[in-house]
């Protein structure tokens, strides 16, 4: 057969580039035009492979790029805009360099990093800061229900869900990430959800303690003076839920063993950063694990769901007990959550005093959680309340805040 020379010549000159990308030094990054704090960060990048290690220094180029010129409009018109932009676009550089100048740091936490600054580098090539915190955004044309905050950019598009915090920027949330699964799940959007929950499985660390192998949705922001990371029960619980109705929804065993290393997050003791805490109340789901003295109902409950999900999927006994844990101490609690006309969003401090009253939003969230745990516990106590809090509702008329 005869071989066109040219093919060959093309064959041997790829042949030829291919090898020579072998014979670069591995460990010799050429980061000078990095900060300080990217330099840190790429020299823990090594051992990753040698694309994720470009598509690294791609993000730190164009953040920079970016952060260059809101700096450099913030000069021209001395507008603060540009200015809380530049300090924003930039937070979880820093983050990820603290951490990298501790110890090294995972595969996850560089695909959380790249993830970030992806978002962040989109939102500020065409925008100035939010003025407020709290802000939900997406980077796709779909959300579970309607979305004003909707920013599409041909350089980066995500099923999931970020949150502005200001000062610290757009931020990836398990969270807010697992609410919006389970809103498409309620919705029967399948679809939606599931690719959502793989886009998420990118960033579940699994992790180890005492020879239990468990999965963990870690944070990589500050939150009322937390440490870095944190994690939260209610994406843990959530998260374990969901993935078991994937399973049951696919048959596709991946999500089983996920859910099940999420579930078996809930061994961890608190102090080594597990989301269990004891109370006089009787075990309580932490929605910020590094506040222990801070329990949440809304969060508490919620966290239930997706424990109580796991179970009607596995029938794991040891998901069962901590439901019935979740439920005894809920029952517990309801009277000192009862303000006498309203619902407490949380009971906190050393003493347990209630925190504030709930908000519109989370009293009426506390009526349907309860409502809830009477439909899977036919306790009657969860519906007394439920029916109370509802007539609290119905008489405050709109000007409970």
């Amino acid at each position: 057969m005869k071989i066109d020379p040219i093919y060959l010549l093309l064959s041997l000159f790829i042949s030829f580039f291919i090898a020579l990308s072998f014979l670069i030094p591995y460990n010799e990054l050429d980061i000078e035009e990095f900060s300080d704090d990217e330099k840190i960060i790429l020299n823990k990048s090594l051992s990753l492979p040698w694309s994720k290690q470009m598509e690294l220094k791609e993000v730190f180029n164009e953040n920079n790029k970016i952060r260059n010129e809101l700096y450099n409009k913030y000069k021209d018109t001395n507008n603060s805009d540009y200015y809380q932009s530049y300090l924003d676009s930039g937070y979880s550089i820093t983050v990820f360099s603290k951490l990298a100048e501790k110890r090294n740091l995972t595969d996850k936490e560089f695909n959380i990093l790249i993830i970030t600054l992806k978002a962040n580098n989109a939102y500020y090539s065409n925008h100035t800061s939010p003025q407020d915190s709290y802000l939900i955004g997406t980077f796709s044309p779909k959300s579970p229900y309607p979305i004003h905050n909707r920013y599409i950019t041909p350089e980066f598009n995500s099923s999931l869900p970020f949150v502005y915090y200001k000062d610290q920027g757009w931020q990836y949330y398990p969270v807010t990430a697992t609410f919006w699964a389970s809103q498409y799940f309620k919705s029967g959007d399948y679809q939606s959800g599931m690719e959502l929950l793989e886009e998420l499985s990118q960033y579940m660390s699994v992790e180890d303690y005492n020879g239990t192998k468990y999965g963990i949705f870690n944070v990589y922001f500050e939150y009322s003076n937390s440490s870095i990371p944190w994690a939260s029960s209610y994406s843990q619980g959530m998260a374990a839920g969901l993935y078991s109705i994937a399973y049951n929804h696919t048959k596709d065993k991946k999500y089983l063993i996920q859910s099940y290393l999420l579930i078996n997050s809930f061994k961890v003791p608190q102090n080594k950063g597990g989301f269990i805490t004891s109370t006089k109340f009787g075990k309580w789901f932490l929605e910020y694990n590094f506040k222990p003295n801070h329990l949440i109902l809304n969060g508490h409950i919620i966290t239930m769901q997706g424990i109580y999900d796991y179970y009607q999927v596995t029938g794991d006994q040891f998901a069962l007990n901590l439901f019935n844990e979740g439920v005894n101490s809920t029952k517990n609690i309801l009277p000192e959550i009862d303000s006498g006309d309203w619902s407490y969003y949380a009971l906190t401090g050393v003493e347990k005093k209630p925190a504030w009253k709930a908000n519109n939003y989370y009293h009426g969230l506390h009526v349907e959680l309860l409502s809830w745990l009477y439909s899977k516990t036919s306790d009657l106590l969860f519906l007394k309340y439920a029916q109370r809090w509802d007539t609290y509702l119905k008489n405050s008329g709109s000007n409970k805040k």
